[in-house]
């Protein structure tokens, strides 16, 4: 099974609850949840625009991302 990039930095980063309060690791927790929640979704996106790919105006996948997530704007 494929592994996103949310779920490979949430299993290495380095264990640091040993180092900062409880509270704080737990909002890190959320925060890798609502993080991984973002990206199935945007996954989820991708796919329907490929799937209706005769609805956009996109030519390829860089043109695609440039254009969702704004880079360079």
């Amino acid at each position: 099974m494929k592994q996103t990039a949310v779920e490979w930095m949430e299993q290495n980063m380095p264990n640091i609850s040993k180092h900062i309060p409880l509270g704080i690791s737990l909002e890190f927790a959320g925060k890798f949840q609502h993080a991984k929640e973002m990206e199935k979704e945007q996954l989820k996106d991708a796919y329907g625009d490929g799937i209706n790919g005769h609805r956009t105006d996109f030519c390829n996948r860089d043109e695609y991302f440039d254009k969702v997530f704004r880079v360079g704007s």
